[in-house]
């Protein structure tokens, strides 16, 4: 679901809660399946923080741990350098049949001036969409498949 304000993406993966949760907080797996330029510091206070290039323009994404509760939920603010504040970034895992599920909420975006025309939202969700795939691909490395 994406509306106005929140992006949400609900997604299956064949791990269980646990290694998902440490796919998101161990800088060895986020920096395989996210991209090498990517940190997380996995504590309440914690700092994140990606940076990326974008028409050679060299942006630094970040953001600080608000809610740490392993292995089912994870939060942080997210915010490009150049914004003028920030949205909320928050993961919830639970275990399935086959696996884990995560929900991803990436919320705030009506606070940004910088989202008016909500361009800088769906940006967001189609990257969110192409990140989760390179963590399903990631999975099935993993585990050999």
């Amino acid at each position: 679901m994406t509306n106005q304000n929140v992006i949400q993406i609900e997604r299956g993966f064949p791990v269980a809660p646990a290694v998902l949760w440490s796919l998101w907080t161990e800088d060895q797996h986020l920096s395989a399946w996210f991209g090498p330029h990517v940190s997380l510091e996995p504590s309440a206070g914690g700092a994140f923080r990606e940076v990326w290039t974008n028409d050679g323009r060299q942006t630094v994404t970040s953001g600080t741990i608000v809610t740490f509760d392993p292995p089912t939920t994870l939060a942080w603010t997210w915010a490009d350098d150049d914004w003028s504040g920030a949205t909320l970034l928050t993961l919830s895992i639970v275990a399935e049949r086959n696996g884990a599920r995560l929900t991803l909420i990436h919320s705030g975006w009506h606070d940004l001036a910088e989202n008016a025309s909500g361009s800088l939202r769906d940006a967001h969700a189609s990257g969110w969409t192409m990140h989760l795939t390179n963590l399903e691909r990631y999975c099935l490395t993993l585990l050999g498949k």
